[in-house]
C-alpha cells in the first residue's frame, strides 16, 4: 500500500486554484451560487446566490464591503452575463 502525505500547503493552493476557476455554480436551475472569498476571515468565503427570473433578477447576500468582495462578485455577475 502506497501513502501520500501532503502538506496543508499544498492542498489550500490547490483548493484556492480550484475556487479561482469556478466562481460561479449553478446549483438548480436559474439558481446560481456565486463565491465571494473573505480574505482574513476564518470563513474564507461566503455564497451569494443569484436568482434569474422572468422579468427581474435577485441577489441574495453580497458579502462584506471590501474591494475583493466587490470585484469577486462583479466577476461572478459577468459571467453570468447581468450587469
Amino acid at each position: 500500500m502506497q501513502v501520500n502525505i501532503v502538506s496543508v500547503e499544498s492542498v489550500e493552493e490547490e483548493a484556492a486554484t480550484i475556487k479561482a476557476v469556478e466562481i460561479t455554480k449553478e446549483i438548480f436551475k436559474n439558481i446560481y451560487r456565486i463565491a465571494v472569498p473573505l480574505k482574513g476571515n476564518p470563513l474564507k468565503e461566503l455564497n451569494s446566490y443569484f436568482i434569474r427570473g422572468d422579468e427581474n433578477d435577485l441577489l441574495i447576500d453580497t458579502g462584506f464591503r471590501m474591494p475583493e468582495c466587490e470585484e469577486a462578485l462583479k466577476e461572478g455577475l459577468a459571467e453570468l452575463g447581468s450587469d
